[in-house]
């Protein structure tokens, strides 16, 4: 499942044109959303206007060109990370090459944290709230670091990917396949307390904490595809979204908690959304979208 949906979402077009239709909440002029383009950063209000580029990657084209993996901001939007991966050409092969950056709020000052690290693939990232700690997937284990100093530490391992901090940075929500399935698991940030969450038997990808803590967001392809709901602790699961159609999820809450964004599908194309979290108001942000990892930032 997860790579079906890692394939539609890279034939998709980068953003072409965005509308103006408001969403249901958490529309105030400092409210963004920031997302991921193949080789690019770029970020929209929460209304679906004023976009603009924060980062694009360049350097090499083709099978060589760079290309942006995953993003990781935080509620602030203070800061940003970036997982970018390129291949090398060693003459006879290709070898895939994977880092970690790290970027102010605005897209500026980017360094490389980690790496870079040669046929050691680095898929996907997370911020914790106040930007201390970074978590991401490095060849399916997990690992934990902080943000600015200090070296990485594994902290679960086997095919696990989508790592999402609690309010709090002490725990981390990710999904990982040791049965087949995708499933949600949550473990403390120092990798004690390891607790699988769903088991329904479909993939369940993609999870989230609200601002509070007290529920995760999540993605599911049960009923096509869609966006459910839990409390952190896997209990009364719901259903979010009953459109009917595919959706590719990767929620996230708005900084107030009442709403999410997510990418979704419209007359066979997939644009971003966004929905109350009780099922109501779900409206395009933009209507021809390419774009991955929706996060929803208050901007000061």
């Amino acid at each position: 499942m997860r790579g079906r949906l890692a394939a539609i979402t890279g034939a998709i077009a980068l953003i072409a044109t965005a509308g103006a239709t408001q969403v249901g909440a958490d529309t105030s002029p400092n409210t963004r959303i920031v997302f991921h383009g193949f080789d690019n950063i770029r970020e929209i209000g929460a209304n679906g206007g004023n976009a603009r580029t924060l980062d694009r990657e360049t350097g090499g084209g083709g099978a060589l060109a760079p290309q942006v993996k995953d993003v990781g901001v935080p509620d602030s939007g203070r800061r940003i990370v970036a997982v970018v991966q390129k291949n090398a050409d060693l003459g006879r092969s290709l070898v895939t090459v994977s880092k970690v950056l790290l970027f102010r709020g605005d897209g500026t000052h980017r360094t490389v944290r980690f790496g870079p690290f040669g046929d050691e693939v680095i898929r996907t990232i997370a911020i914790s709230a106040d930007s201390r700690f970074i978590a991401f997937d490095r060849n399916g284990d997990l690992y934990v670091a902080r943000t600015g100093r200090g070296a990485m530490r594994r902290i679960a391992q086997t095919r696990i990917q989508a790592p999402a901090f609690s309010p709090d940075g002490e725990r981390i929500a990710f999904e990982q396949n040791n049965s087949g399935d995708q499933n949600i698991w949550v473990i403390n940030r120092d990798g004690s307390g390891l607790r699988q969450l769903t088991s329904s038997g479909a993939d369940e990808t993609d999870p989230v904490f609200s601002p509070n803590g007290r529920l995760i967001a999540f993605g599911s392809d049960v009923d096509g595809g869609q966006v459910r709901l839990m409390r952190a602790d896997g209990s009364r699961v719901r259903t979010v979204t009953r459109s009917g159609a595919f959706e590719l999820t990767h929620p996230d809450f708005s900084p107030g908690g009442n709403s999410l964004v997510f990418i979704g599908r419209r007359e066979g194309s997939f644009r971003l959304f966004t929905i109350r979290t009780d099922g109501s108001n779900r409206r395009i942000v933009s209507r021809t979208v390419g774009a991955k990892g929706p996060q929803w930032v208050r901007r000061r």
